[in-house]
């Protein structure tokens, strides 16, 4: 019987294992890149440097804010579904209720673009309140600004519509 030498033939297919292996990672780096490229643009915030720029005049206008001692409460009474109430009270440092501010709401969807409104609330004798029909019911951050004598307030709250 003659005997057979399968070493020769198998070893001669490991350097092409070698090289398919390096085909495969250099695939699979090349779909990274591509996934990288062309699905998230790197910016959460429109104008970032802009906003860099700004940052110590927003810095002195929370200092001014403070200054003030006003207080702003903000209730939200939801109707079911898309609908609610939103209330706004402002009390100067006195604690006395502040009445005639120019009062409005920016409703922004947090997880989501395109659903960004702003309403105006109107005075009450308790503060101010805007009856709001959203679009779409869940989370939402309303971004209230106050005006008032010259002075701007502002106060952030999240919203639940359920």
């Amino acid at each position: 019987m003659a005997a057979t030498d399968t070493s020769d033939r198998s070893g001669r297919w490991i350097p092409w294992y070698f090289v398919l292996v390096f085909l495969v990672v250099f695939a699979v780096n090349g779909f990274f890149i591509y996934i990288s490229l062309h699905t998230f643009t790197g910016t959460t915030i429109e104008n970032p440097y802009q906003r860099g720029l700004a940052y110590n005049s927003e810095l002195d206008r929370v200092a001014a804010q403070k200054a003030l001692g006003w207080k702003g409460e903000v209730t939200f009474q939801g109707e079911g579904g898309k609908a609610g109430i939103l209330r706004f009270s402002l009390q100067d440092a006195k604690g006395q209720p502040i009445t005639g501010a120019k009062v409005q709401a920016k409703l922004v969807r947090p997880m989501q673009d395109g659903y960004d409104n702003v309403v105006t609330l109107d005075s009450t004798k308790a503060g101010y309140e805007a009856k709001l029909q959203m679009s779409l019911p869940g989370v939402w951050d309303a971004y209230i600004t106050a005006d008032y004598a010259g002075n701007e307030y502002r106060q952030k709250e999240r919203l639940v519509l359920q």
